[in-house]
């Protein structure tokens, strides 16, 4: 499937991906679902909120799970770093190890280690292009 013709929603509206590869930089809030044909999505760098729902092809999207409040955990990388999203929550890697493992604050260890899940994840990908 072209990115002419996979379609999503950016910044509330209907467009295709085609059209957010050409103008990345004016996304701020994107939503993709239901779309097997899409296999990475391109830097986002004023993206704010961005959610991928039932993508199983994209390959730059870290899912680490759901938690037993059914909040799913990923990994995205927005704006050139990865971040960790969980329910309301939008982490970097170290703010999410803070939040959810710091003794007499949030402790989490579920969270913690769906968290860790992603980390190694990202590890092996950047790894794995480093030795590409």
């Amino acid at each position: 499937m072209s990115p002419e013709q996979i379609s999503i929603e950016v910044n509330g509206k209907r467009t295709t991906l085609a059209k957010l590869i050409e103008n990345p930089s004016a996304a701020t809030d994107v939503r993709v679902y239901n779309c097997p044909g899409i296999s990475a999505l391109p830097e986002l760098p004023a993206a704010t909120d961005v959610r991928v729902d039932n993508c199983p092809g994209i390959s730059n999207v870290i899912r680490a799970g759901k938690d037993s409040r059914g909040y799913e955990f990923i990994g995205m990388k927005l704006r050139g770093q990865w971040r960790v999203t969980a329910g309301c929550r939008n982490f970097s890697l170290a703010e999410a190890r803070a939040h959810w493992g710091r003794p007499g604050r949030s402790t989490n260890p579920e969270c913690l280690a769906l968290a860790e899940k992603i980390a190694a994840a990202i590890a092996a990908l950047e790894n794995s292009k480093a030795a590409a």
